[in-house]
Order: C-alpha cells, then structure tokens, then sequence
C-alpha cells in the first residue's frame, strides 16, 4: 500500500529538482522565486466536532518556497511548504510537520498548450474535509495522504471554439484514521467551449473516474458523468455560471441521479460577494460517492486600502443514506501592514450532525503573514 504513494511521491519530488536544475541551463528565462511565512495561534473549542466539547490550542508555523521559470513557450514551477503545528492537547490535536509540494511544465504552442503535473501532500484529518464529506466524526486527529500526478491539453480549434481535456491519477492513504478506507482514482476530465459572444459561452464537458480501493479486495467503482451548460458574463460586474448534468456508476456501489449547479459574482471596486448552490456526486473514503447539497456564500469588502473583511457560510447536506450535516459560518478581518507583512483575524462557527449525533465547535485565530515575491 506505501509502496505505491511513495512511487508517486517519489515522482513527484524527481520533476520538482529537474525542473529547478533547469535554471542553471536556460539563458534568457525569467526567473520569479516568492518565499512566505505564516505563523498562527489559534483556539478550537472541539477540533474533532465530538457530542461532548475539548478544546486545544494550536501553534502553527508554515513556511513556503516557490520558483516559477518562464523561457520562451516553456513554463517550469515548483511550490512546497510545510505545515509544522504543535498542540496543547494532542488527544485532541496532534503535532504535526506535513509536507506539501507541487510543480508543473507547460509548453504553449500556436493554438493551445499541453501540461504536466505532479504533488504530495499530508493533511490533518481534522482540519481538511475528511469530516465534512465522509461525515465520520474521527476519534483521533489523523492524517490524510494524497499523491497525484496528471496532465492536461488545451486546444483552440478557432477563436470561439476550445477543447479541453485534464487526466490525473491519485492515491489517497490515510493514518490513525478508523473507518476510512485508502482508495486511488483515475479520472479524466473532456470539455468543450463554444464563445458564442463577448457575453455567452456555453459548454458541454463529461467525466469518467475509475475508484478502487487499495484493500486487497479488488473492488471498484466505475464513475460516468455528462453534462452541459454556459458561462454568461451578464455585466462589468456581474458573472453567471449554470451546469447539469447526469452520473451514473456501478462495480461495489452503482448509483444514477440528476446533478446541477449555479455560481453567482458580483465585483467591483470595494466588494466582492458570491453565491454557488450546486448538488455533486463526490469520491470520498468512506467506500464510494456521496451525493450531496453544497451551499457556499460570502462577501469581502475592502473598508480601506490596506483593510479588507470579509464572511463565508457553508453548508452541505447528504442525499442518500448517511443523514449528514454540516454548517459552517467564518468571519475574518485582513491589515496590510507594509508590503510584505499582513496581520489576519478568523473566527469560525462549525455544526455537524451525523444521523442525530451532534456536534459544535468554534474557532478563533490570529495570525502573521509575511511573503516576498521575486526577492
């Protein structure tokens, strides 16, 4: 099972380094490196959303490097950080050093551009969304580990017709996580845009993912989805998003329903809001899909130049027979202090409710950012 993810992992670091060692090579590229650095203390009254309420604080440090080259048609990027986290009550919150490193190449050539991706990274199983798409309230912070490598192809066929297509693989392990199995998923992503005017561009896309889960079992999911919909840019400031589709799959789980969604901005000079209301059929750890209702919604607003605050509620509702839950509501507040360093307040409220078992938690948090492009 390791052997796999370290494989990929592997992979992964192997084309971050010959990327980077292609800076000694390339003569006239632009080379943009960007180093930043977050440090946070934070209060979460019940980290693993448990029916009984125990706090932790966490004290997290997340320093970050980035190089981006760009020579000629050929673009070279590699990111990584770490997130090293220490906790007052590790039953609760575990100390952490997660890793996270990403890169990619992509060569543009006279009517498109083709890509090649590879990552690693390790979540919290708290902190991410293992909780709110499984709807498994852990009773251990455990970790969540995915390696994937992929590639996409862009395509204009003319100045209005486009043709996409993405393809990744993913291997997804997890640690001191009971109940969730470690599954990989291949997926491949077709799309095709038709910019019918400056204003409409409708769109027809499908998906196909093959799910197996790394048991030994041998079982599998095969995952079919087809869909079409239009992108409307109704005004300077106001942009529209509308999509259905129809999924079906079969193997250990077989499954068919309608899926749709709606994504609303609004921006201009001091505000920006949005409201994305969609139903999606999700590839999750606890054995297969999850179809669900997924509301998200916010606004920020700029009250100065060098202040911005900003509020987001989600919720997402399961359709099928787990009766899951959650609802979040988060506020934060952002202070330019000088070009490189930012001050950030965040506040959170979480529900979740699994088949009547209920669980709250809040969470506050400050922190200091610094980040330095092209240093």
């Amino acid at each position: 099972m390791q052997k796999n993810i370290l494989r990929t992992s592997i992979s992964c670091l192997i084309f971050g380094s010959i990327s980077v060692s292609l800076t000694h090579n390339i003569q006239a590229a632009e080379i943009t490196q960007q180093v930043s650095a977050t440090g946070e203390v934070q209060y979460d009254s019940n980290p693993l959303l448990a029916t009984s309420q125990t706090g932790a604080w966490r004290y997290i440090a997340t320093p970050s490097y980035g190089i981006n080259i760009q020579d000629g048609s050929n673009t070279w990027n590699v990111n990584g950080l770490i997130n090293l986290q220490r906790s007052s009550n590790t039953n609760q919150v575990a100390n952490r050093e997660d890793p996270d490193i990403r890169g990619f190449w992509r060569h543009e050539f006279e009517s498109g551009s083709f890509g090649l991706r590879a990552g690693y990274s390790e979540q919290s199983t708290v902190i991410n969304n293992t909780i709110i798409t499984t709807g498994i309230v852990t009773t251990t912070d455990g970790t969540r580990k995915n390696a994937v490598i992929g590639g996409d192809l862009i395509k204009d066929f003319s100045d209005k017709l486009k043709f996409l297509v993405g393809l990744d693989h993913q291997e997804i392990r997890y640690q001191n996580t009971a109940n969730v199995p470690n599954y990989n998923l291949s997926t491949v992503t077709p799309s095709l845009v038709y910019e019918y005017s400056d204003i409409y561009a409708p769109f027809v896309d499908a998906k196909y993912s093959y799910y197996k889960f790394d048991n030994g079992s041998g079982d599998y999911i095969n995952y079919k989805e087809v869909g079409a919909g239009v992108t409307a840019k109704l005004s300077e400031k106001l942009t529209l998003k509308l999509r259905g589709a129809y999924f079906s799959y079969d193997g250990f789980q077989s499954n068919d329903d309608i899926l749709g969604g709606i994504r609303v901005d609004y921006a201009e000079d001091k505000i920006h809001s949005y409201l994305d209301l969609s139903r999606s059929d999700d590839p999750v750890g606890i054995g297969g899909y999850v179809l669900a209702d997924v509301l998200l919604t916010g606004a920020s607003y700029n009250i100065r130049e060098k202040d911005t605050v900003g509020a987001d509620l989600f919720v997402r509702r399961s359709r099928d027979n787990t009766n899951f839950q959650y609802h979040e509501i988060s506020a934060y507040m952002n202070h330019q202090v000088t070009e490189n360093w930012q001050l950030r307040l965040t506040a959170a409220h979480r529900e979740v409710d699994n088949a009547g078992l209920k669980g709250i938690g809040s969470v506050v948090g400050f922190s200091v950012i610094y980040n330095n492009l092209n240093f």
